[in-house]
């Protein structure tokens, strides 16, 4: 769960990070300072997220337009809720 909340800033923190950290372990003369910020980064690296559908894909979409906006109704099956509205600016 953390890997999927926090990917995207954990890896652009350390892409913006990593000259003051190269500098910061050459001025202390330690290989060792945020080595777990970089081990993490690398491995996350190594197997990024892959892309998962999201909970709405499975669901019939039907569009209807009230005049002012577009909402997209998702017909969910064996829910007790079976109708969900969301505004869109498009719907494909």
């Amino acid at each position: 769960m953390i890997k999927r909340t926090s990917f995207t800033t954990v890896i652009e923190t350390y892409d913006i990070a990593e000259p003051l950290i190269k500098a910061i372990r050459e001025h202390i003369k330690s290989d060792t300072t945020y080595q777990e910020f970089e081990w993490l980064v690398k491995r996350w690296k190594a197997n990024p997220l892959k892309k998962k559908n999201s909970y709405f894909s499975c669901c019939n979409k039907k569009a209807i337009n009230d005049g002012l906006r577009t909402f997209c109704l998702l017909i969910i099956p064996g829910s007790t809720t079976s109708l969900f509205t969301r505004p869109v600016n498009k719907v494909t």
